[in-house]
Order: C-alpha cells, then structure tokens, then sequence
C-alpha cells in the first residue's frame, strides 16, 4: 500500500517538476524565439507517461461514444415505430363544437355530414376487413361501395352497409338512448350489437328505431328523409318529440345552457316545425305557451319553471 502510495506521489512530483519547467521555458523566452513545440510536446509526453496516461486507451472511449450514439439512433427509431403504429391503428376522432354543422371526408372517400355537438371516431386508414367507424350525435352518410362492409356503431346499436346514403341519430344525452336509422338510397342492415339476428333490412324511405329497452329495432315504416334530415337544412322539426330531447336539440343547436326547473314536463310530447330559426327564445316561447310554461333568460341560456 506504501509502495503504491509513493508511486503515486513521485509520479506526481514529476507532473508538477515537468510542468514548471514548461511554465519556465515559456517565460524565459522571447517573442523572437518562442518556446519549441518539440520541446514542449517531449515534456507533456514524459507527464502522460509518469501519471499512467496511454494514448492507446482513446479509442475504447470513441467507442463508448459510438455506441451511446447508437443508442440514440434505435430509440429514435422505435420512437418513429411506436409512432406510425399510433398513426395507423389509433381511432381518429373529430368532434363538432355547439351551434356549428361540418363535414368530413373519410379514408375511403366517403363523407359524413355532423350535425352540432356529434363525435365521430374511426381508423384513419380503414385497415381491416371492415370500415368501422362510431358516433354520437347525429351524421349523414354518404358510402362509397365497396366489398368492406361500412358499420356504424352507435349507442350499442350497429348499422352495416356497403354503399348507400342514410341518417342516423342516436345521442347518448338523450333519455332512451335511441338510436333512428332513415335511409335516403339503397339499403341497410340495422341491429343491436351482438345480436346480428335480431337484424331488419331498411330500404330507401324507410327507417327504424331501437333502444336498450327493447329486443329488437321497430319494425321498418315509411318516412319522409328530408323531413328526418332536416337539419342539414338548418331545419328544426320536432314530431311527437319528448321535451327533454328538444331542449337538448337546442342547447346543440344554439350552444346554449337550458336548465329545466319543472323535471314532471320532460317527458311530455310535442310536434312542432320550424324552417329557419335564428332565435332560440322564439321556439321557447312557443313551448312555453303550448305547455303552460315559464321562461327566463339567463347569463349563458334560459331556464324553464312553471
């Protein structure tokens, strides 16, 4: 331990000796005659070689280095995978925002017409064996055809097409949770899911509703579409609708807050048309006299008591 112990002192003696004579050197001399480089190099050398430096050691370090940057290299490129695997199989999602209506364009060319306040979410490619998209709210849709069935689901309900034009509205806000598919062309396949036998077939002009209260969706009866789809016109048409569901509509359709202080009226029924409404206090002063209601405005919408 001693011997060691000293090695290291007299190495570092000599380190120190080595040095000095350098800073010597430099001061003795002139600018006219600069220290030589060879001289100043033999010096340095002979101090690696007392402290134990080899030159030959460098290059494990390069090669640490090397493969720190290697390492790098792999963990951007799982990055980029991870990434692409995000890209190719995780749902997109477009919501629209209250009062406004948009259309998208899907990965097979189809378009979906949103009404306010709906969520649609889909692959953004269509992998698979199937075009699976979901929604709440309400869309139309218009399908491009092809061989991959094109299934919505909505509300635990499944529409399956291969190329036609249909509506579907089915909110999770709602009371039932009803889901009502109007057909505009051709024809569709309507059931509850996981239940592919209790399936009925909707041909244009006709339509169905279902709910988680029954087994199966209704039995298909004819329809006016434009009359279904009338908010792609900005349409109101309400026909035997409960209050609670028009009064949702309208926080949609306006973005605007109602709050309902008379809850034994949300169930009741009304029938009511409206080509182009601008002011939600119309309609509601219309309900209100049908209804023997009240209303007020408030800071960010209405309320409604008796």
């Amino acid at each position: 331990m001693n011997d060691k112990h000293n090695h290291i002192n007299s190495g570092k003696r000599f380190e120190d000796e080595s040095l000095n004579k350098i800073w010597e050197m430099s001061a003795e001399a002139e600018e006219s005659d600069p220290v030589n480089e060879s001289e100043v190099e033999s010096a340095l050398k002979n101090v690696k070689e007392r402290a134990g430096i080899n030159e030959e050691s460098k290059p494990a370090f390069f090669i640490s280095e090397n493969l720190w940057l290697k390492s790098r290299y792999m963990i951007a490129a799982v990055a980029l995978l991870v990434l692409g695997l995000y890209v190719f199989y995780f749902p997109k999602t477009i919501a629209v925002p209250y009062g406004e209506i948009a259309t998208v364009e899907l990965p097979d060319g189809s378009t979906a017409e949103l009404n306010s306040g709906s969520t649609i979410s889909y692959n953004r490619f269509f992998l698979g064996s199937e075009r699976n998209l979901s929604l709440n709210g309400e869309a139309y849709f218009k399908v491009t055809s092809s061989e991959k069935p094109f299934i919505v689901e909505a509300n635990k309900s499944v529409t399956r097409v291969a190329g036609t034009e249909f509506n579907i509205r089915s909110w999770s806000t709602d009371p039932d949770r009803e889901t009502v598919v109007t057909v505009a062309d051709g024809k569709v396949l309507f059931y509850p899911i996981d239940q592919s036998e209790n399936q009925i077939e909707l041909l244009k002009g006709m339509y169905s509703r279902w709910n988680f209260e029954m087994a199966e969706p209704s039995s298909p009866e004819p329809v006016n579409i434009t009359e279904l789809a009338g908010w792609r016109q900005n349409r109101l048409i309400f026909r035997d609708q409960r209050l609670a569901v028009i009064f949702n509509e309208l926080e949609r359709r306006f973005d605007i807050r109602i709050d309902l202080e008379a809850p034994e009226v949300a169930s009741e029924t009304l029938t009511a048309f409206y080509t182009d409404p601008r002011n939600p206090a119309d309609i509601l002063n219309d309900i209100a006299m049908v209804k023997n209601l009240k209303y007020s405005e408030t800071a960010n919408g209405f309320r409604i008591f008796k």
